[in-house]
């Protein structure tokens, strides 16, 4: 019989995502000069902005949206080497305080919970399930689990209510690449 470890804590939190989630696979958050303080030589083409602005208000007016990404993550192996591993994750946010994200593939498979006061994390491969007491918004969510576990989800700029100002905190360059229908 398999025995799941129950963990209970912010503390505990971070514990499960180390086990379940290896370094290279976490995000780590890197502050930069806003733009408005940008470096004079710093490129932000308006229509760029303009672009991010109105998908930005797009995703703000959203009470819930679903969305999945596929990701490749470069892993060091002992080697120094890098094995490339290939991810899903299926993200569901309904505004202002519940989300739900399931990561599978080949990186550590997790399922991750908030319902407004709590946040839970589940591992069935690691047999590690982890609950904590959290705020009551994913705005106020989000930064507790990067300040209380150091973990940032690489999507967490697209879930708040204002993605606008927070993709464009600390931004020095903004160019059109190209456009796409999502």
């Amino acid at each position: 019989m398999k025995m799941h470890r129950l963990l209970t804590t912010a503390g505990s939190l971070a514990g499960f995502l180390t086990v379940v989630l290896s370094p290279a696979v976490l995000v780590a958050a890197e502050e930069s000069p806003s733009p408005k303080t940008a470096a004079p030589n710093a490129h932000l083409e308006q229509k760029a902005l303009d672009e991010l602005k109105r998908m930005s208000a797009t995703l703000a007016a959203a009470n819930a949206f679903t969305f999945r990404t596929s990701n490749t993550v470069e892993v060091p192996a002992d080697t120094g080497q890098y094995i490339t591993l290939f991810a899903t994750s299926e993200i569901a946010l309904r505004r202002p305080n519940k989300l739900r994200a399931r990561v599978t593939g080949e990186v550590p498979n997790f399922d991750f919970a908030y319902d407004g006061s709590t946040i839970a994390a589940f591992a069935a491969n690691n047999n590690v399930y982890s609950v904590s007491k959290a705020p009551g918004t994913v705005d106020a969510m989000l930064p507790f689990v990067e300040k209380e576990t150091g973990i940032r989800f690489a999507s967490a700029n697209l879930l708040l209510s204002d993605p606008y100002a927070a993709l464009t905190k600390g931004l020095t360059s903004a160019v059109v690449v190209g456009t796409d229908t999502v």
